[in-house]
């Protein structure tokens, strides 16, 4: 019999939860996978492992959601955990649970040879997060559907926009690192990278390792450093509550994902405006800017933009671009 902190487990259990796939394709990627005193999940794309609480010894894969929902639903405490050859067995209080289970055979990723492993810069998390919103949904190219992580900048672009972030300290290894990969890696906080041919792996303070598989393909830098060149652009004061409005705005707009919000934003002589719209209806605001030129219309994550305005109130207005500069990063918007 083992004695479980249920807090602590149930901790666990969120931590690898990103790498469970919605349908089982590929066979226990809807389990839990508990092997040698570590928890793991797998979905093909992403892989996380994290070391099991004290007592917490099975061995064996359960269905995810079900075995998740249960221990998320018990009371704090301990629990008592036993195990027979296809069952795990679970005593709380006046609570008893039998849960089947089955041999858990993930070894995609041997953990015990991963080795040199790298430190990362710090901020690496929020760079990655804030690249992440230019990033392309297009897999005919693939490059763009990655963050790339090379010397002392993280590139990301879709076409349409572009994001540059200068880290602190150099990285020698060119990282190619998918986005949609990228948003749940964030959460971790890694701080270092080990690299295979296929996986690039991350683990934060606690040790829980973060896998993703890497894709093979050339990131075209020369195509996405062109975007950051404005020429003849003149500069624009934003104004001093623009943040709050585009906070304000952005209450009506819906979307199945929060990465695909999007506002409207538009600059005409002595005025700029911001909309947001979804399924229940739109709002809009309008400020005074000090600007006269052509009208500029432009979509734009709502959190991503507020991220970009805590670090700089004015904007750089091209004939073909828009270019938002801070003291270590760069995002550039194509008006074409």
């Amino acid at each position: 019999m083992m004695k479980v902190n249920v807090e602590k487990l149930k901790t666990t259990l969120a931590k690898v939860k990103p790498g469970l796939a919605n349908n089982e394709i590929i066979e226990q990627a809807t389990h839990f996978c508990f092997q040698g005193g570590v928890v793991r999940t797998y979905n093909d794309r992403v892989s996380i492992s994290c070391s099991l609480p004290e007592g917490m010894e099975v061995e064996g894969a359960v269905k995810a959601k079900e075995f998740y929902d249960m221990i998320s639903k018990m009371p704090s405490g301990e629990m008592e955990v036993t195990e027979e050859e296809w069952l795990i067995k679970i005593k709380h209080g006046k609570i008893k649970v039998e849960i089947n289970k089955q041999s858990a055979f993930l070894t995609i990723i041997d953990l015990e040879k991963l080795e040199k492993w790298k430190a990362l810069p710090e901020g690496f998390e929020e760079a990655i997060k804030f690249c992440s919103f230019s990033a392309s949904k297009d897999i005919t190219i693939p490059y763009l559907v990655c963050i790339q992580v090379k010397h002392d900048r993280i590139l990301s672009c879709d076409r349409f926009r572009a994001t540059k972030v200068f880290l602190d300290k150099m990285i020698r290894k060119e990282l190619l690192i998918p986005a949609s990969s990228a948003v749940e890696l964030a959460k971790y906080k890694p701080k270092e990278f080990c690299v295979e041919e296929d996986w690039i792996h991350f683990r934060d303070e606690e040790g829980t390792v973060f896998s993703c598989r890497t894709m093979k393909t050339k990131f075209n830098n020369e195509v996405v450093e062109a975007f950051f060149e404005v020429p003849g652009g003149k500069e624009i004061e934003l104004p001093d509550n623009f943040h709050t409005v585009v906070d304000r705005v952005q209450t009506l707009v819906t979307e199945e994902f929060d990465q695909d919000k999007t506002i409207t934003v538009k600059i005409t002589e002595g005025k700029m405006s911001c909309k947001g719209e979804g399924s229940l209806g739109h709002i809009e605001e309008t400020m005074k800017v000090k600007y006269k030129g052509k009208d500029i219309e432009f979509k734009v994550h709502p959190n991503f933009l507020i991220e970009i305005l805590s670090h700089l109130k004015t904007v750089l207005v091209g004939e073909k671009a828009l270019l938002f500069k801070g003291d270590n990063f760069e995002h550039v918007i194509s008006l074409e």
